[in-house]
């Protein structure tokens, strides 16, 4: 648990069905907690970067995702959705993997790990390999 919320932060998180998205957020505080057969769901609670209402995301889903970097104004992770096929009066957007594809996780890790070693960014938590239906929390 984070006592003590995280004045500027960067949260990554895996989406229920697939790709990662980035929230740069401010006071960021979070918990594990039990909610149904979930025995370690994780709770963030956060204002995003720009907003005054504080918000919150619950990872409870397998698999289970999310990194945390100190400070904000790091890299957009590699995109859900592959360019627009247009047509005649509209345009289309594929996912650029099937759901569930563990090509989101391992392009994730690729693009974060050359980030963090290029520019020394510090990661306050990382949840890659947090499984919620165990009891305890897998931190790095």
């Amino acid at each position: 648990m984070s006592n003590q919320p995280i004045a500027k932060a960067t949260l990554y998180v895996r989406d229920d069905l697939w790709a990662y998205s980035k929230a740069e957020v401010s006071n960021l505080t979070w918990k594990n907690f039990k909610q149904a057969q979930h025995l370690n769901a994780l709770k963030f609670e956060f204002t995003e970067r720009g907003k005054r209402k504080q918000d919150n995301h619950v990872i409870k889903s397998i698999p289970a995702s999310a990194v945390v970097l100190e400070g904000w104004e790091h890299p957009t992770p590699p995109p859900k959705f592959s360019a627009p096929i247009k047509s005649v009066g509209y345009s289309v957007k594929e996912n650029r993997f099937d759901v569930l594809d563990e090509r989101w996780d391992v392009e994730f890790d690729a693009f974060l790990d050359s980030y963090i070693e290029k520019s020394n960014a510090k990661i306050i938590l990382d949840l890659r390999t947090h499984n919620p239906m165990k009891t305890g929390i897998d931190t790095a």
